[in-house]
């Protein structure tokens, strides 16, 4: 793979299929397990591609949320199913500000009570608590990333706080959205 043709601010997703990524991935199939299982039963399911999302810093090395915020080399990227979002028209200045927000989160924690919140605005429908379960400095990938880029540039990928985002609603937002953002890379093969 080519990296050379990553640049800084590019925003990656990518996919697993272990059993941890396949739970994720079946929490974003709808906003509610109410709007989940009518789905389910008229067959209109939503397709969830990526269950994971971070921030290329350059040619050679990423950004993202797993245990703690940490850098990896740009490869990581590339083993699985992926995709490369670009925001058009990012200039250097915008992304200056990106690589320094981010830089400013490395070893900030994960945020299991934002788990805890989403999984219960999941049940009960109340998309609030996935904001009232925020804790200062703990977060899980999605939000990380798009709360940089929210005090960046002002990016809210279609939503009022980036707490009440997920990896699908970021990467349905981007597919919408054409005209503000570039699919660079994509590969996506379903599982067998």
């Amino acid at each position: 793979m080519d990296k050379s043709i990553l640049q800084t601010g590019d925003i990656f997703m990518t996919d697993d299929f272990k059993t941890a990524s396949k739970i994720v991935k079946f929490l974003m199939t709808a906003p509610t397990v109410w709007q989940h299982v009518w789905r389910k039963f008229f067959g209109k399911q939503e397709e969830v591609r990526f269950y994971h999302v971070g921030m290329v810093l350059d040619k050679s090395g990423m950004i993202e949320q797993q245990g703690k915020v940490q850098l990896a080399d740009n490869s990581k990227i590339f083993r699985k199913n992926y995709v490369i979002w670009r925001k058009i028209g990012l200039t250097e200045q915008e992304k200056n500000k990106l690589c320094e927000i981010a830089w400013d989160d490395l070893g900030k924690g994960y945020g299991i009570m934002e788990c805890i919140g989403k999984t219960i605005s999941w049940i009960t429908g109340i998309k609030y608590f996935s904001k009232w379960f925020d804790i200062k400095d703990k977060a899980i990938c999605a939000i990380r990333v798009a709360e940089w880029y929210k005090e960046a540039i002002g990016e809210t990928f279609g939503e009022t706080n980036p707490n009440y985002l997920t990896t699908d609603k970021i990467d349905n937002y981007m597919l919408t959205n054409n005209k503000d953002w570039l699919c660079v890379l994509l590969h996506y093969e379903k599982e067998s």
